[in-house]
């Protein structure tokens, strides 16, 4: 498997909602980060990047879809299958440019341009439900994609075997 980077812009697109309505977090999050312990990654969090990583291995023929077993095939089947449904150039844990930081990347779980439509997917796996709607984390990963070619941009979240969408 190619396993995901592990790697997160400083003011990552995930993490929009927070520094972007208390602007001092971004600093104190640095200031503290030379004070303090790394944090362990949490269960949760360890579980969702074995996911993502075992939805990329299949979605890259690393895996089939029968390599997985029956729980994690509960998990992430209809996001891989809603993935490979798509037609015209696709992406895999594309690495894009953030607007507002020329220096950072953000990484897009999926993304595929047919014609003058691009399609964003975003897996996500916690138990928290995620909307599509208004979603800033798909908004700026849409506008490290976009060409002058695209007219119709739908972003969308897997989650539990659901498709929420957003155009």
């Amino acid at each position: 498997m190619s396993g995901s980077q592990n790697t997160h812009a400083f003011a990552a697109p995930s993490d929009f909602r927070r520094w972007s309505t208390c602007a001092g977090a971004l600093t104190l999050q640095a200031a503290l980060d030379d004070v303090l312990q790394p944090e362990e990654s949490s269960d949760a969090a360890v579980e969702g990047t074995r996911l993502h990583d075992l939805a990329e291995a299949v979605l890259r023929s690393e895996l089939t879809i029968w390599d997985l077993d029956d729980s994690d095939f509960e998990k992430i089947g209809g996001y891989i299958t809603h993935c490979q449904s798509h037609r015209g150039s696709t992406s895999i844990e594309k690495r894009v440019p953030l607007f507002y930081s020329p220096t950072e990347t953000g990484t897009v779980d999926f993304s595929a341009v047919h014609g003058d439509m691009l399609t964003i997917v975003d897996l996500k796996t916690g138990v928290v439900p995620v909307a599509a709607d208004g979603n800033m984390q798909l908004l700026i990963y849409a506008m490290g994609i976009i060409t002058d070619d695209i007219k119709t941009v739908t972003m969308q979240i897997s989650q539990h075997d659901e498709i929420k969408s957003w155009t």
